[in-house]
């Protein structure tokens, strides 16, 4: 998993109109925010002040359309100038362009809120490079590619490397695993059965598995608190 923390705009977090965060640039985070897009390893999950009092979990989503961006003045504006698809050169947003990405950080039509937001948090700004990635939710946000995803649990040796997270759902702790596409998933005993785009794969036991859809698990289960 990849913490992402969030402060600001928690109402657009959970009803889905905020799905994208900007930060500034390391190449350690944009290694691993790599590793969340739709064929890596990784998911991206999202906690309301994890560090605080009033930490509370949001979501587990894998990333999609990931970009490095920077900001310069165009005609005495400050505007955002996105890393070039096929060179390295930082090339202005179109007006459209940087009117979805704002609407995608929550700011639909208030690109200028934005990037006031912007100057007034990472002032001196100039210079600095950012991050941004989006983690749509299920059915909506930018299209992701499927990929052919296969899981095998059949034995503890084969489910070595998976990236577990823990809940407490319906009185227990559980581990559980979220499909970000429609998989194949072999169980212990040979059993083969498949699971759609935002099930969860839970672990109840030793040997024990069971697909639960996406909205039963959330409305039932809690996310135990993270190492962080």
């Amino acid at each position: 998993m990849v913490l992402l923390s969030f402060s600001v705009k928690k109402d657009e977090l959970l009803n889905g109109t905020k799905i994208r965060t900007t930060r500034l640039y390391t190449p350690e985070k944009y290694a691993l925010w790599q590793r969340t897009l739709p064929d890596g390893d990784l998911f991206l999950d999202g906690w309301w002040k994890p560090r605080t009092k009033d930490k509370d979990w949001l979501f587990i989503r894998k990333g999609a359309d990931i970009y490095r961006l920077k900001f310069d003045f165009i005609n005495g504006r400050i505007w955002p100038f996105r890393e070039g698809w096929i060179t390295s050169a930082y090339l202005p947003m179109t007006y459209e362009d940087a009117q979805q990405w704002a609407k995608e950080e929550g700011f639909e039509d208030d690109l200028d809120g934005l990037l006031e937001f912007f100057k007034d948090h990472y002032s001196p700004w100039q210079g600095r490079l950012f991050q941004s990635i989006a983690f749509p939710p299920r059915g909506g946000g930018p299209k992701m590619t499927p990929v052919d995803s296969y899981y095998d649990m059949s034995t503890p040796k084969a489910r070595r490397g998976i990236h577990w997270v823990r809940f407490k759902w319906r009185g227990v702790e559980v581990q559980a695993i979220i499909m970000a596409f429609e998989a194949k998933v072999l169980l212990p005993g040979g059993v083969e059965v498949r699971a759609d785009p935002g099930d969860y794969l839970v672990m109840t036991g030793k040997d024990l598995f069971q697909i639960v859809p996406g909205e039963e698990f959330e409305n039932e289960a809690e996310a135990v608190d993270p190492p962080y």
